[in-house]
């Protein structure tokens, strides 16, 4: 059946109009829900041992570093158990990167929880 032979199917017409309509007057509104939908569904969280934080100026220097990252969406740091928590679009970045970051700002990783 052919898209331009809804005569039997006036429902596909009207569904087919509103479609194309989004498309011609919205593109870029589509195309952002889209990818926020898309980037929804990748994000993952992943947790770092970091024995070496002690205090809120590591905490800091950890936030301040992975913040620059693209991808990383939020962080935070849990002094008591010594953990940092990384929400990121695997996507974009590695856990790999994340764990560089984090030594490459002064504080080993132990692993990841």
């Amino acid at each position: 059946m052919s898209l331009k032979n809804t005569k039997n199917w006036p429902l596909l017409s009207i569904d087919i109009k509103h479609i194309r309509f989004c498309f011609q007057v919205f593109p870029e509104c589509i195309y952002f829900t889209i990818l926020a939908l898309r980037r929804k569904t990748l994000m993952k969280t992943v947790v770092f041992s970091v024995p070496d934080i002690s205090c809120g100026h590591c905490e800091m220097t950890i936030k301040k570093a992975l913040q620059h990252i693209m991808g990383v969406k939020k962080t935070s740091v849990d002094l008591k158990k010594k953990l940092a928590s990384i929400q990121f679009d695997e996507t974009s970045v590695s856990i790999d990167k994340l764990s560089e970051t984090i030594a490459d700002a002064g504080y080993q990783v132990a692993g990841t929880v």
